[in-house]
């Protein structure tokens, strides 16, 4: 079984992976299937196809979509075999090509981005309700093995897999149904359809990461069992919501630079709910899509637990303990500098986007010092954490920050939740709107259904008795 149940156990029916989601969708959803014309995401699209019948889902309206990355000169081709096989199913269809230069290195992780982005795109296009992938649970053992192989990695954090549901810039909800069922059970469902794939030779390439530890699984004696992915991803869900809970008890934030929490909220936490929360901490407050490593979030860990005075940095970010409080924020070295066009709009320090309402170029840097400013701002800070807060805004650089400053007049700035930006998986999406709470932003959109409870339904969503209506096609 997937992370808490997007699909049945391992070895389920491609077709009873689809009946499961199909039966939880609120009424005429539509569905962005992203096929490639591989195995898995051909499996996926012929499933949700089949199974909108044997579900008795006709309401259910199919998309489906083709990223040709522009790197193998046969992805053209394969695309218009793709477009055809929809075209003969009845299910509209469209290619989209990743366009530019093509970096020398991370290409993969590039590739996936721009996948990801062309995806969205598409999805305005045709109105979706969700964005569908192939993932398995073949898929889910390798990324399991390469987040663990990477020794600092997300502080420990990532080894709960890939979660079964993930939104994608902050607008669309990508789903993944087959994370509980495996390739072989895929590619025999489609050999009984008379159904052939396109097998991508990147996957067997061993200058990528993927391939290399597909490669090492092939030849292990054992992976993780369903049980034990449900329980991760059982247990990643739950600390983070126990912190969203600590986090409501505790935690202020001022202008979206300067937490402020009461100690008392991490009383008798455990190791791991201590790392959740100062991974989520050090991400949001240093502007970074992922927190630092073990070692940097053991040594905040271990601060928190001591009840003395002191200050500690990492991440990007400070601690500092004065009084009974606790203040989080961005440390002041390696602010930067950029210059904004008229009209336009830019990320600044992974914190802030800055839209410029000016018809001049403005250069914006670290807000100048100015005590009064930054206690009539942060009055409920020391001093000296005032100042310091004051600088981690962003401010029209020669400015004097003083009354007659134009910051505010020409300079519109909106905090940004950088670790959740690009992709919030749906574990942390309570965490997640914890912070859009404090900082007065809008919440994060809710998943179409609950992805995490097979037995309850959500409000508007199909009911959830049995994960499928006909008993005999669960058993195929």
């Amino acid at each position: 079984m997937p992370p808490e149940g997007l699909a049945q156990a391992a070895g389920s029916s491609p077709l009873a992976a689809a009946c499961d989601v199909l039966l939880r969708l609120p009424p005429s959803a539509r569905l962005l299937v992203a096929v490639s014309g591989g195995s898995d995401s051909k499996g996926l699209l012929q499933a949700f196809h089949l199974g909108r019948q044997d579900a008795g889902r006709h309401d259910i309206h199919l998309f489906a979509a083709t990223i040709d990355h522009g790197l193998r000169p046969e992805a053209r081709q394969e695309a218009m075999a793709v477009a055809e096989w929809c075209a003969g199913l009845g299910i509209p269809h469209a290619t989209r090509v990743w366009q530019g230069g093509k970096p020398a290195t991370g290409i993969s992780a590039a590739a996936r981005a721009a996948r990801y982005d062309l995806l969205a795109t598409l999805a305005d296009d045709v109105g979706a309700d969700a964005i569908l992938t192939g993932h398995t649970l073949d898929d889910q053992w390798e990324t399991l093995a390469m987040r663990a192989s990477r020794a600092g990695g997300e502080g420990g954090l990532g080894l709960a897999g890939m979660a079964p549901a993930v939104l994608l810039s902050g607008r669309y909800w990508l789903l993944r149904p087959f994370l509980g069922v495996r390739r072989q059970a895929i590619r025999s469902f489609l050999r009984e359809a008379g159904l052939g794939w396109i097998d991508d030779p990147s996957n067997s390439d061993p200058r990528f990461e993927r391939a290399r530890m597909r490669a090492a699984l092939a030849g292990a004696g054992s992976c993780p069992s369903p049980e034990d992915l449900e329980r991760l991803a059982t247990e990643r869900r739950a600390i983070a919501g126990e912190v969203a809970a600590r986090f409501r008890q505790g935690l202020s934030v001022a202008e979206g630079v300067l937490a402020r929490l009461d100690p008392q909220i991490f009383a008798g936490a455990d190791e791991l709910l201590l790392r959740a929360a100062s991974a989520a901490l050090c991400a949001v407050f240093g502007g970074r899509t992922h927190p630092p490593g073990r070692e940097s979030l053991g040594r905040i860990v271990a601060f928190l637990r001591t009840q003395r005075r002191g200050r500690l940095t990492a991440g990007r970010v400070l601690f500092d303990r004065r009084g009974d409080h606790l203040y989080v924020l961005r440390e002041s070295r390696d602010l930067p500098t950029v210059m904004v066009a008229p009209g336009e709009s830019v990320e600044w320090d992974g914190r802030f986007l800055l839209h410029n309402r000016t018809q001049e170029q403005l250069s914006i840097g670290p807000h100048p010092a100015d005590r009064v400013r930054a206690e009539r701002t942060f009055p409920q800070a020391p001093a000296s954490l005032a100042l310091a807060a004051l600088r981690a805004l962003p401010a029209i650089a020669g400015e004097s920050g003083g009354e007659g400053s134009r910051t505010g007049e020409n300079l519109c700035r909106q905090p940004i939740l950088q670790p959740y930006r690009a992709f919030l998986p749906a574990f942390e999406l309570d965490l997640a709107n914890c912070f859009t709470e404090q900082m007065g932003l809008r919440p994060f959109p809710p998943l179409p259904f609950n992805v995490f409870d097979r037995k309850r339904g959500s409000a508007g969503s199909v009911a959830l008795a049995t994960p499928c209506r006909n008993p005999m096609l669960c058993d195929k």
